[in-house]
């Protein structure tokens, strides 16, 4: 079991990416790939995707700035204090 307090950083950094694009995308079909599970179920993945975190990690540059097809190219930098903005994206989200 997982104390509230212990899911902080999680949340903050979910809310703070969510404020940094501004908006969400919806990844096209053809960047979406599918795969059989071990349980009989399927498995969803995003083409490139892991190379992207890859070179991210490496060099700092986002998905966008790699020129991944489906990445959001308009991010802006945030710090912690930009968490209160993540209510209208939300709103815009749920639309």
């Amino acid at each position: 079991m997982t104390a509230l307090r212990d899911a902080e950083p999680f949340v903050l950094l979910n809310d703070l990416a969510y404020v940094s694009a501004g908006r969400i995308l919806t990844v096209p079909s053809d960047q979406v790939v599918r795969a059989p599970a071990e349980d009989g179920g399927e498995k969803v993945g995003i083409a490139g995707l892991a190379g992207g975190v890859d070179e991210f990690l490496r060099t700092g540059r986002l998905l966008g700035e790699q020129g991944v097809p489906w990445a959001n190219r308009s991010v802006r930098p945030v710090g912690p204090e930009a968490v209160t903005d993540v209510r209208p994206v939300i709103d815009a989200m749920v639309g």
